[in-house]
């Protein structure tokens, strides 16, 4: 009878052992919520550049205003704050896909007959 109830002690105290052992490395995986938003955005109507921060991604976006609106300019790791020196990067120029026009209808390979115009008649 003492041998039964060790056995289920045994087998209690292992289980707490081997649930807990598993919930801490589920727990440490896990996202953590966090308090900051993921961007954050710096902007002055006076200023030349807009800056946004990508708060998940660690990086800083610098955008020139111009008169025909705001155009991506360097990209900046944070990561690397703290080095003697901070590299921007430029991002690559990506050619805008042409606008789709009306085309006219497609010709015909091969011999074509010329049309004739009617003739005037006067009268």
């Amino acid at each position: 009878m003492i041998a039964k109830h060790l056995k289920v002690a045994v087998g209690f105290v292992a289980g707490l052992m081997l649930g807990a052992f598993v919930l801490t490395a589920f727990a440490q995986n896990a996202p953590r919520a966090s308090s900051l938003p993921r961007y954050s955005v710096q902007w002055e109507s006076s200023q030349k550049l807009l800056l946004i921060t990508d708060n998940s991604t660690n990086r800083l976006y610098l955008y020139s205003n111009g008169k025909q609106g705001s155009q991506l300019s360097r990209i900046i790791d944070l990561r690397q704050t703290g080095a003697m020196l901070l590299r921007a990067t430029t991002p690559s120029r990506k050619t805008a896909p042409k606008p789709k026009t009306k085309t006219s209808k497609p010709k015909k390979k091969g011999k074509t007959k010329a049309k004739t115009k009617p003739k005037k008649t006067s009268s």
